[in-house]
C-alpha cells in the first residue's frame, strides 16, 4: 500500500461512494479500500501523530444524520469507540492544530427543512492520544459562531484555526473567521473571495 510505503501528501475519504484515496508524493492518487459507510458530506481528516485518517458523521438517505467514527490504518477500516461524540451531523468540518495535536471540529448540519434551526455552530477537540481511546471535549468559544455547514477550515502555523465560507438555510456566507485559545474574530479584507460552499482551504 503506498499509505505505507512512501510519505503520504493527502487522504480523501469524502464524497458518496465509500471510496477512499492517498495521494503520494509525485502526484499519483490509489484508490485504497472502500469505507464501511457510504455517507455523504462526511468529515475526513488525517491525525499526524497517530498516522491515521479518520472520518466522523455523514448523512444517508432521508436526511439521516450520523456520528459514527472511523480510522483507517492504510490497510483497513475500524469503527473507533470515542466518548463524548457530537452530535450526528453532516457538513462539519475537522483541522488538526499543529501546535497541540489536537484535532477541532466545527459546526455542521444536523436535519432538513427546519431552517437555520437545522445548523449548528458548536465546537469540539478531540484528543488523540492512542487511536483506541478518543475522546471528545465540548469547547466553550466566544463570540459563538454563526451557525453553518459546508464551510472550509484549515490550521494556522502558530496554532489555531482560519475558517472561510460555508451556508445556512438563507445560502452562502461570505465570512472568515480566526479561532486563538478559544476566541472567534472575524477577518476583515478589502477584497474577499465570491461566497462559496463545499469547499477547501489551504495554509
Amino acid at each position: 500500500m503506498l499509505f505505507r510505503s512512501v510519505q503520504v501528501a493527502g487522504f480523501m475519504g469524502g464524497g458518496c461512494s465509500g471510496a477512499v484515496s492517498e495521494l503520494a508524493f509525485g502526484g499519483v492518487w490509489t484508490q485504497a479500500v472502500v469505507h464501511p459507510a457510504s455517507y455523504a458530506w462526511r468529515c475526513a481528516m488525517y491525525d499526524v501523530r497517530s498516522g491515521h485518517g479518520l472520518t466522523l458523521g455523514g448523512m444517508t438517505i432521508g436526511c439521516v444524520g450520523h456520528n459514527e467514527l472511523h480510522s483507517f490504518d492504510g490497510v483497513s477500516w475500524a469503527q473507533t469507540l470515542a466518548t463524548n461524540l457530537p452530535s450526528p451531523r453532516w457538513g462539519a468540518k475537522a483541522a488538526q492544530d499543529p501546535v497541540s495535536g489536537r484535532i477541532l471540529f466545527v459546526g455542521g448540519r444536523i436535519a432538513c427543512n427546519n431552517g437555520n434551526q437545522d445548523y449548528v455552530d458548536d465546537v469540539f477537540w478531540l484528543d488523540v492520544g492512542a487511536v483506541d481511546r478518543m475522546n471528545w471535549v465540548a469547547a466553550s468559544t466566544s463570540p459563538s459562531l454563526a451557525t453553518l455547514s459546508k464551510h472550509a477550515l484549515a490550521p494556522l502555523p502558530a496554532g489555531g484555526a482560519l475558517l472561510f465560507g460555508g451556508a445556512t438555510s438563507n445560502g452562502p456566507l461570505p465570512f472568515t473567521y480566526e479561532l486563538q485559545l478559544a476566541s472567534w474574530a472575524k477577518q476583515y479584507s478589502l477584497l474577499n473571495p465570491m461566497v462559496r460552499t463545499d469547499h477547501s482551504l489551504l495554509l
